[in-house]
C-alpha cells in the first residue's frame, strides 16, 4: 500500500508571511545570539507555537531552516542541510536515497515490515517491483528469465515453476500427489503428460496410440503383454496369503488407448472426454471383463512401473471378485473391494509409491476404497469377505 503525502512547508511560509520587522524595543534578547536588540528586529513562531525573537543581524547572516525557512543557529554539515531544532525532531529522510524530504513523498506499507518513506525524485526514478510495488535500488532488485524484476524479500518468498523455474508471480497450479507448482503460463499453454498430467515442454516419448508421456514417468515404463504378464503371476500367490483362496488368472493384454476407452463404451462404462474429445489423462488404465463367459484383463499399454503393479491388482481383484461371488454387482463393494485389495498387495509387494494417491482420492473409487477401510476396521479382512459374499455394508458403515 502507498500513500502520497506532502510537508507542511505551507503553513510555515504562511507563518513566514506573519513575521514583520518590529521596532526596537526595552531589553529584548535576540534568541539566536542573545545579545540585546539594538534597532528593528524579526519575530518569529515556531510550528509548535513557540515565538522567537531575532536580530536583524542574525536575520540576514544565520543559515536558514531547511524546511520552515527561520533563521538557526543550526549549519548544515555531512551533507544535510541546516536544520531548525523544531524541524530537526520532526524531519524525515527518504529511504531511498537518503536525502531530506522538503515536498512531496510516497509512504509504503509493504506486508510486515516497516512502512518506507520516498521522495518524489526516487519515486519517479526507480525502478519498482513487480511483485509488491516499493521501489529499490537496482543493487536490491534481480531480473527473472521472463523479464520480471523482483526485490530480495519477494524473490525469497516466491513459488518456483517447476518446468520454466521462473518465480511465479500471481496465480499457480499444483497437481493432486505431485510435488511443486506450474506458472499459470506454462500449466496452460504447454503440453501435458497422458499418465500424471504435468506441464513438459518435450515429451520424453510420444507413444503409438497418441498419448504423451514426460520423462518422470517413462523412465519407469512398464511396456508391452509380456511384462505385465510377469506382474499379473507375481500377485497370484497373494490372493491366497490375504484371503485363504487362490485367483484364477484370467488372459492379461497390454493395449491401446483407444481399445481400452472402447471396451469401457462397449461395457457401459462412463469416461468424461476431456476438453478435445481425447481418451482422458488418469482416469482408468484398466478393465477386467467377461464376453461370452471369456475372463479378460486390459492394462493400458505404457505406464510408470509402481502404477502398473496397482492397476493389474486391482483389475485381479475385480477377476477374484467376479469367480468368488458373481452376483455381487454393489459398485461401493466391488470397486471399494478393488481398490483395498490393491493397496493391501501394492503395500505387501513394496510398490508403494502409488499409495498416496490411492488412499486419498477424491472421487468414486476413494470414497469406496475409504467404505472399504471402515469395513476392515470394524470387522477384519473376514468382515471385507461377508460384505462381498452378501453384497451388502455392515451395519454402521456408510456407503458412496
Amino acid at each position: 500500500m502507498k500513500q502520497i503525502a506532502i510537508l507542511p512547508i505551507t503553513i510555515c511560509l504562511l507563518l513566514l508571511a506573519a513575521n514583520a520587522p518590529h521596532a526596537m524595543a526595552d531589553e529584548i534578547h535576540c534568541s539566536l545570539c542573545g545579545q540585546i536588540i539594538s534597532g528593528q528586529y524579526m519575530e518569529y513562531k515556531t510550528a509548535d507555537g513557540k515565538k522567537l525573537s531575532v536580530c536583524q543581524h542574525c536575520a540576514d547572516t544565520k543559515p536558514k531552516c531547511a524546511l520552515c525557512g527561520i533563521p538557526t543557529n543550526n549549519r548544515a554539515g555531512g551533507g544535510k542541510p541546516a536544520l531548525c531544532d523544531n524541524c530537526r525532531r520532526t524531519a524525515m529522510s527518504c529511504d531511498r536515497c537518503g536525502h531530506l524530504i522538503t515536498g512531496k513523498y510516497v509512504t509504503y506499507r509493504p506486508a510486515g515490515k516497516s512502512e518506507i518513506r520516498v521522495c518524489e525524485r526516487c519515486e519517479q526514478a526507480l525502478l519498482k517491483c513487480s511483485v509488491c510495488g516499493v521501489p529499490y535500488k537496482a543493487t536490491d532488485l534481480r531480473r527473472s528469465p521472463n523479464g520480471q524484476i523482483w526485490c530480495t524479500d519477494c524473490l525469497a518468498k516466491a513459488k518456483i515453476c517447476n518446468l520454466c523455474k521462473n518465480p511465479i508471480n500471481g496465480s499457480y497450479y499444483e497437481i493432486p500427489f505431485l510435488d511443486g507448482q506450474w506458472c499459470a503460463d506454462c500449466f496452460e499453454h504447454k503440453l501435458h503428460c497422458s499418465t500424471c498430467g504435468r506441464p513438459m515442454d518435450e515429451p520424453a516419448a510420444s507413444l503409438f496410440d497418441g498419448r504423451h508421456v514426460c520423462r518422470e514417468c517413462y523412465k519407469t515404463s512398464v511396456t508391452g503383454t509380456e511384462k505385465l504378464e510377469e506382474i499379473r503371476d507375481e500377485l497370484v500367490p497373494e490372493f491366497r496369503k490375504l484371503f485363504g483362496r487362490p485367483v484364477h488368472p484370467p488372459p492379461i493384454r497390454a493395449v491401446a488407448a483407444s481399445e481400452l476407452r472402447g471396451a469401457m463404451v462397449e461395457g457401459e462404462i462412463y469416461l468424461p472426454e476431456d476438453e478435445e474429445g481425447k481418451v482422458p489423462i488418469v482416469r482408468e488404465m484398466g478393465l477386467f471383463r467377461v464376453r461370452d463367459g471369456v475372463q479378460e484383463i486390459l492394462i493400458l499399454d505404457t505406464m510408470p512401473e509402481d502404477m502398473a503393479w496397482e492397476t493389474v491388482a486391482h483389475e485381479l481383484a475385480h477377476a477374484w471378485h467376479y469367480q468368488q461371488h458373481p452376483m455381487s454387482r454393489d459398485p461401493v463393494i466391488v470397486e471399494g473391494f478393488a481398490q483395498w485389495t490393491a493397496e493391501q498387495l501394492c503395500y505387501k509387494t513394496y510398490h508403494r509409491t502409488t499409495l498416496d494417491r490411492l488412499r486419498n482420492r477424491e472421487d468414486f473409487y476413494g470414497l469406496a476404497f475409504r467404505t472399504m477401510q471402515q469395513v476392515e476396521l470394524k470387522d477384519g479382512t473376514r468382515g471385507v469377505l461377508k460384505a462381498l459374499e452378501e453384497n451388502e455394508l455392515p451395519s454402521g458403515v456408510g456407503g458412496y
